[in-house]
């Protein structure tokens, strides 16, 4: 089985952070980082190029600048680290701001606690879900984590955001095994692996 059909059922964490469009673009199912909505099927992205100066990540993003250059219904709206080493998390927030109202685009800024109340149950209880689901497909297919890293390192990323998420996945399933070893506990997929072990060895 390739690293790609092993990790078909992770959903990016970009969305659970507010996209929940995809776009076929370039053999993969691609999500950026942000898509805002005008009207039907257009609207905004936006993406934040996290690597700029890596030869071949530069060469992807000039590529997805090109796809969206030729989809008249999107504008893409690009932002790198640049944007964030030299002004303040104040300043880049004013600057994003002004490239959505330039794209028509009202905002309203919300408050933490709109903020908070509008993502507690979305972020949270989807990531928790995200990563369980994860780390039972992990288990069923008996992956240990070195394997487990080889499919990662081996994964052609969609973006930045599904790219961290894997990252993080990964360190909860070691710790979680780590858990199961030092309680002596198991789990369901576990009790299965070692009963068909047995059976093998019979």
């Amino acid at each position: 089985m390739d690293s790609g059909s092993q990790i078909d059922n992770v959903q990016s964490f970009v969305e659970i952070i507010g996209n929940n469009h995809n776009f076929w673009w370039n053999g993969v199912n691609y999500r950026p980082d942000f898509t805002v909505f005008s009207g039907d099927n257009q609207g905004i992205v936006i993406e934040y190029f996290g690597l700029e100066g890596d030869p071949d990540y530069d060469a992807m993003s000039d590529e997805k600048r090109m796809y969206w250059h030729n989809n008249s219904n999107w504008r893409l709206l690009e932002f790198s680290p640049k944007h964030l080493k030299n002004d303040t998390v104040e300043g880049f927030c004013t600057l994003l701001k002004q490239s959505l109202e330039n794209c028509g685009i009202t905002c309203n800024r919300l408050s933490e606690e709109e903020i908070w109340n509008r993502i507690k149950n979305r972020a949270i209880d989807r990531f928790t879900k995200l990563v369980v689901g994860f780390t039972q497909r992990c288990r069923k297919l008996s992956l240990t984590p070195e394997k487990l890293v080889k499919i990662i390192d081996n994964h052609i990323f969609a973006s930045d955001s599904e790219q961290h998420f894997l990252e993080l996945a990964e360190k909860f399933y070691q710790s979680y095994l780590e858990y199961l070893k030092a309680t002596g506990e198991d789990d369901f997929d576990g009790l299965m692996q070692k009963a068909s072990e047995t059976v093998a060895l019979k």
